[in-house]
């Protein structure tokens, strides 16, 4: 499993990530993908750190990734920035949620299951030469409810 860790690999078509959360899986991790105020595609796991509710049923509010159950709040990097119920407190740097590198290429977003940092340069990409003779399947579903 090591050999795939180092690997990029399809999670969704880029249009299928809007303006809300989206529950994907990557070797069994459950995650969650979610565009920033740039528009960029964030992919983290989908678990809020506090009562390990699943932030893809949550929603973007204020540029942040807002967990259904007690609103807490988690910019891009994973850090979390408000907490609706101590609005003075200011969370430490252990709030924090575990990210993943994530890629968005022709057409598709592609997610890295290494935690932390995989460099486009030192991972295999989809050449832009071949990308026409690619013939790619991904499956996602998003979920709703309790």
């Amino acid at each position: 499993m090591d050999k795939e860790m180092q690997w990029w690999w399809p999670l969704a078509l880029d249009e299928a990530l809007g303006s809300e959360p989206l529950a994907v899986r990557l070797l069994g991790q459950h995650l969650v993908l979610w565009r920033d105020a740039k528009g960029q595609a964030v992919l983290m796991v989908d678990r809020c750190p506090h009562r390990g509710a699943r932030l893809s049923q949550g929603r973007i509010r204020d540029h942040a990734i807002e967990c259904p159950y007690h609103g807490w709040r988690f910019d891009q990097q994973g850090s979390c920035k408000i907490i609706p119920a101590t609005p003075d407190f200011q969370p430490p740097a252990s709030f924090k949620i575990c990210r993943y590198p994530v890629v968005e290429m022709h057409g598709l977003i592609w997610g890295g299951a290494r935690r932390g940092h995989l460099r486009a340069a030192n991972a295999a990409q989809p050449s832009s030469t071949k990308a026409a003779l690619w013939s790619v399947r991904c499956s996602y579903q998003r979920t709703t409810g309790s």
